[in-house]
């Protein structure tokens, strides 16, 4: 093992080596084991290389620094409903490709409160916020995750989901009509609803169990909403057959008297809502959905039907 000592003495010879090639000493002369040659690096030129290179770099820094100046500028509120300006800085020199623009720190700079910003998402569209482009690809990538992984499936999730939408349709009863409806003034294309019809074939809207409930909760008589006071005028009459039906569906070619739709099943509707008139001027065939709008503004829908006989 070789003492420190010898070390520094080495270390000192090697220093006071002229430059260029040379041989180490010998063992004898400092005391340490004989080495294989070395390369000693040449002296550098006269002038400081890495001087030259601090020299190039001070200057493209202040050239960058230079470029990159910014200059105090003010723009408008992005809530039409604020008149506030915002401060913000931007590149003033005309060398830089994005002269005049917004720096990196006040680019997404666009609202002067929470609130104004809060206020300006609800009063535009999500896709207008930032780009239909870029909103359909969020779209396919939450739409492959749904896919895998539906969080609404999960054990307790959807109760939560249906919950606290139970509460907030209570406390803001038109937060979903109207035009506050997403879906407001879009419809469904052919494609879609042939795919929805078929989805359903064969299948219950709910099963037994929530069937049950169903009718257990719904109100009856002067408890429902649509409750008239007992006006449904008792049971048909024994001449109101399936017989009579087909000849009245068949006298009006099978058609909806409202909406002209055919190759539907059809209801056939009493005109003056007495269950016992069963005369062919009192009877008219209409389709599921318009027999049901004729449950309410009764003496309307008379009046349009006694017109059409």
């Amino acid at each position: 093992m070789i003492d420190i000592s010898e070390y520094k003495i080495y270390n000192s010879v090697i220093e006071s080596w002229p430059s260029g090639r040379r041989q180490r000493p010998a063992k004898a002369s400092y005391g340490l084991k004989p080495v294989s040659r070395v390369r000693i690096p040449r002296s550098l030129p006269r002038y400081n290389f890495f001087k030259i290179i601090g020299i190039d770099l001070a200057v493209i820094n202040n050239y960058m620094l230079k470029i990159n100046s910014t200059k105090i500028s003010y723009k408008k509120c992005v809530n039409v409903k604020c008149s506030n300006q915002i401060l913000i800085k931007v590149y003033k020199h005309t060398d830089h490709p994005q002269y005049n623009q917004p720096t990196i720190t006040y680019k997404r700079k666009i609202a002067c409160s929470r609130e104004c910003h809060r206020q300006w998402q609800l009063s535009i569209p999500w896709e207008d916020r930032i780009g239909k482009t870029r909103a359909g690809e969020i779209r396919k990538v939450r739409s492959d995750l749904f896919k895998i992984d539906n969080p609404s499936t999960r054990p307790g999730v959807a109760d939560k989901i249906s919950d606290s939408m139970k509460r907030f349709c209570a406390e803001n009863p038109t937060s979903r009509l109207g035009k506050n409806n997403g879906f407001y003034g879009k419809h469904h294309s052919e494609e879609t609803k042939q795919k929805l019809q078929e989805s359903k074939i064969g299948k219950w809207s709910y099963n037994l169990e929530q069937k049950e409930r169903q009718k257990k909760n719904t109100p009856k008589k002067e408890n429902h909403p649509n409750w008239q006071g007992g006006i449904a005028n008792g049971e048909y009459g024994p001449e109101f057959t399936q017989e009579l039906k087909e000849r009245i569906k068949k006298l009006y070619n099978h058609a909806c008297q409202l909406c002209n739709i055919t190759n539907v099943d059809l209801d056939v509707h009493h005109i003056d809502y007495n269950k016992t008139n069963n005369s062919k001027k009192n009877l008219i065939p209409l389709c599921k959905i318009c027999h049901g709008k004729t449950n309410y503004n009764r003496k309307k829908w008379q009046e349009i039907f006694e017109s059409k006989i």
